[in-house]
């Protein structure tokens, strides 16, 4: 037994020698890899693979994914270029038809007004004529109506006794009659279809509208209320609001001007030659 045991011993003593260098060897592994983990820099390769193709193929792979998503981002940016494109001339063509579609609103716009302008014209021709009869009446010791006012205004200011009598005529035979419903009226009815119209006008023919309007009113009111004053006996006071009232009238023929077209206003201006000849060869006519 000794014998057998003293033959074993110089296997063991190597078997022990042989497990302690491999002891060591984990133990530098595990201090080089206690290292690494606490200073990332160090770390160090230890070992290579063997195989290069897993390698390859991973570099392979990443190059025709590069290679795809580069050709798709160039797709897709040819694609946004054909998108915007596309909607600039979308656009254009909006534009385009919005341009055209206020023209045509405002051509139509412009259409109504000229129609619009053409009958405020005919009943604001038809208008001033009534008002220049009105105030152009021959009166049996005047010219005219607006100087016969005049002339009673500064005969009741210097006292002069043809002041009431004046007054009077003036009163009965040019303003009640003038201030009738069959008179008024109608001019009071002209004077209505303008102001309606006057909206859809153009500028210019829409303020002479309200410029006559006004002057309409103001000069048919004073004129009214001058009657009354005459009836209780205010003839100061009847003078002076059967003047104004004349005055406004007269006003209100003349705003009128600008409403009336430029063939109307032509044939008028006709109208007036003609009858300044007619007059003329009258009066140069010999009395047989």
């Amino acid at each position: 037994m000794l014998q057998a045991a003293d033959s074993l011993r110089p296997l063991a003593l190597e078997l022990a020698d042989s497990l302690g260098r491999r002891l060591d060897t984990v133990a530098a592994h595990l201090g080089r890899l206690d290292s690494a983990l606490s200073d990332p820099l160090s770390v160090r390769v230890i070992a290579q693979p063997s195989d290069p193709w897993p390698t390859v193929a991973a570099v392979v792979s990443a190059l025709v994914l590069v290679a795809v998503t580069v050709f798709y981002q160039r797709k897709a940016l040819h694609l946004q270029e054909d998108l915007n494109s596309v909607q600039a001339a979308a656009n254009e063509l909006v534009e385009k038809h919005e341009r055209e579609r206020i023209d045509r609103e405002a051509e139509a716009a412009a259409t109504r007004r000229q129609a619009v302008d053409a009958r405020i014209s005919a009943i604001a021709y038809a208008l001033q004529r009534q008002l220049e009869t009105w105030l152009e009446e021959p009166l049996e010791q005047a010219p005219s109506v607006p100087r016969a006012a005049r002339a009673i205004v500064d005969w009741f200011r210097i006292g002069d006794e043809r002041a009431d009598r004046a007054l009077k005529y003036l009163t009965e035979q040019w303003a009640r009659p003038r201030m009738s419903a069959a008179h008024s009226g109608a001019a009071e009815d002209r004077i209505q279809q303008l102001v309606s119209m006057a909206p859809e006008a153009s500028p210019d023919v829409a303020g002479a509208v309200r410029r006559a309007c006004v002057e309409f009113y103001q000069g048919t009111g004073l004129v009214n209320r001058s009657i009354v004053d005459f009836k209780v006996r205010k003839v100061i006071e009847a003078s002076h609001r059967l003047g104004a009232g004349i005055g406004a009238l007269g006003r209100c023929e003349s705003a009128l001007e600008p409403a009336i077209g430029a063939e109307l206003r032509t044939t008028r201006e006709l109208f007036v030659r003609v009858d300044a000849v007619l007059v003329k060869e009258e009066e140069d006519e010999p009395v047989r």
